[in-house]
């Protein structure tokens, strides 16, 4: 029981988050501060559609699609291992038949995760270093940077598919 309101708290936190992502990033009426007076227009999208041809311009679509609270691109830049898949189905069956029918997916579930628990004011990544395993994954040391976030590096993985690079989600990240 203890597990099931932890989730349940975990997906209002989700919807959350999205709501607001989406509030930002979506044209439509001014939107309004507490107070009745008018917010100040959601910011520019920092990060260009760079497409997947290659692990960073994978990475900064990545962050595109987060800022736009575009699911469907994100899940789209997403891969899975077998283990991390089975997490995601795993989580996404113990969900309430309404938060199954909001996600659709799995990977839509997981997308949201991401985008909900991405940090915010990454504004440049530069790659560092590549290592490239024998069966094709290649692991990306970037150092990322923003006005907000103190410059460090980050290592992240990316698997190569039929259309591009895909940024691969570990198990551990989805459990």
């Amino acid at each position: 029981q203890a597990e099931a309101v932890r989730i349940a708290d975990d997906i209002s936190a989700l919807r959350d988050e999205l709501a607001l992502r989406s509030a930002a990033a979506s044209p439509g009426p001014a939107r309004v501060a507490p107070a009745g007076r008018p917010a100040s227009p959601a910011p520019p999208n920092p990060w260009p559609n760079a497409g997947r041809r290659e692990p960073l311009a994978t990475f900064q679509t990545v962050q595109w699609a987060i800022h736009e609270a575009d699911l469907d691109a994100i899940v789209n830049l997403l891969a899975f291992d077998d283990e991390a898949f089975a997490a995601a189905v795993d989580f996404f069956d113990r969900l309430d038949p309404e938060s199954r029918e909001e996600f659709g997916s799995p990977q839509r579930l997981i997308a949201a995760a991401v985008a909900a628990k991405s940090r915010t004011g990454i504004e440049r990544a530069d790659l560092v270093a590549t290592t490239t395993s024998p069966e094709g994954p290649v692991s990306a040391r970037l150092r990322v940077s923003g006005s907000q976030v103190k410059a460090r590096e980050i290592t992240l993985h990316f698997e190569p598919s039929a259309d591009g690079w895909r940024l691969r989600v570990p198990a551990q990240v989805v459990t």
